[in-house]
Order: C-alpha cells, then sequence, then structure tokens
C-alpha cells in the first residue's frame, strides 16, 4: 500500500541522488530512511538497498571525522559481510554488487 510506495520512493531518491553524486544528501536520506532492508521491498530491492546502503557508507566515511568514519565503516562492512554472505548461499545476482564495492 501506501508505505511500501513511500519505501520506493524513497529508495529511488536514494539511487538518483547516488548517480548524481550528492553524497551527502544521500547519506542524510540514509540514515532518515532507517532499514529499508527489513521492509516489504522484496527480494531484489533488498539486495539493491544493501549494496547501495554500502556505498553511500563507504562514501561517507571518506569525508566524515573520525568518530563519524568509524560509524560509516561499521555500517559499509555489515552491508557488505551480509551481500558477501548471500553470494556464497548461491545468489549470483550479488556477485556483480561486491566486485563493484
Amino acid at each position: 500500500g501506501n508505505t511500501a510506495n513511500h519505501r520506493r520512493i524513497i529508495f529511488l531518491q536514494m539511487e538518483l541522488l547516488v548517480i548524481s553524486q550528492e553524497w551527502e544528501r544521500a547519506s542524510e536520506l540514509l540514515i532518515e530512511a532507517g532499514n529499508l532492508r527489513r521492509s516489504a521491498l522484496g527480494g531484489f530491492l533488498g539486495v539493491r538497498f544493501t549494496a547501495l546502503d554500502a556505498l553511500i557508507s563507504l562514501k561517507a566515511a571518506q569525508t566524515s571525522p573520525l568518530v563519524e568514519r568509524m560509524k560509516w565503516k561499521r555500517r559499509a562492512k555489515k552491508s557488505m559481510k551480509l551481500l558477501r554472505s548471500w553470494a556464497k548461499n548461491g545468489n549470483v545476482n550479488v556477485v556483480h554488487s561486491i566486485h563493484i564495492l
């Protein structure tokens, strides 16, 4: 319903911000959105969100002060670990995302 559509819109906004390299706004939206992976995004969108989460987190870590940098790195590592586990369990659609990161 409405909530699922709202989550999809947030996800698409994050993708557009990454494409346009608006990393600061993308990281703000990532924090505001919370964990969209737990939401009813569906299988493939959940994978895409996880990869996007890792990418935004890595970029935010590059430009943040030390304390925040560590937080962003932990978040990125968590998403990357999840992607690797999916790939290890046979999800071939995840492999290219791991290579991008």
